[in-house]
């Protein structure tokens, strides 16, 4: 899983002190899963700043898999929306597969700017979502999110055309 971890110091007068790290990544290195998946989802204007006041088409293609003994995850993660907006990932640094839901995060370009990624794909069926995070790692701006919340949850966007496939081994 993903996790936030929590460090907190008291000194001898009782002044306490609390940072947050984010995010921990914990998994089994035996338990190995893969995600392959590609399609058409509507992105709503919230997602990206000065996009088109009703939002652009989205089109997606995303699929990571350790190989053999290797500490990173290979694959590929692209995003185009229509327009002038092209994300492609150039690195996986991580990818953790549970059960439906497989989160990956990593590094990327548009045009000839790097960016850092987090990317998930939930595989329910009949129903698949989308969703991805970019930001800027120099200034922590984010430029592209579409975790569109669902009873609370950000599951990302309900993917139209196409379809996520994640399998836990």
């Amino acid at each position: 899983g993903v996790y936030t971890v929590t460090v907190s110091i008291t000194d001898s007068a009782s002044t306490t002190a609390t940072q947050d790290f984010e995010f921990v990544v914990v998994f089994d290195d035996n338990e190995r899963g893969r995600v392959s998946g590609s399609g058409f989802y509507w992105s709503g204007s919230e997602a990206r700043l000065g996009q088109a006041r009703w939002g652009a088409p989205a089109f997606f293609g995303y699929n990571a898999r350790y190989k053999g003994d290797a500490d990173r995850p290979s694959g590929k993660t692209q995003l185009r929306l229509l327009g002038d907006f092209f994300f492609r990932s150039t690195q996986y640094d991580y990818l953790i597969v549970n059960d439906a839901i497989a989160v990956a995060e990593g590094v990327g370009t548009i045009g000839s700017d790097e960016y850092r990624f987090r990317v998930q794909g939930i595989d329910e069926g009949r129903l698949d979502y989308f969703q991805i995070t970019i930001w800027d790692p120099e200034t922590g701006v984010t430029v592209y999110d579409n975790g569109v919340l669902y009873g609370g949850d950000a599951k990302g966007d309900v993917v139209l055309l196409g379809g996520i496939r994640v399998r836990d081994r």
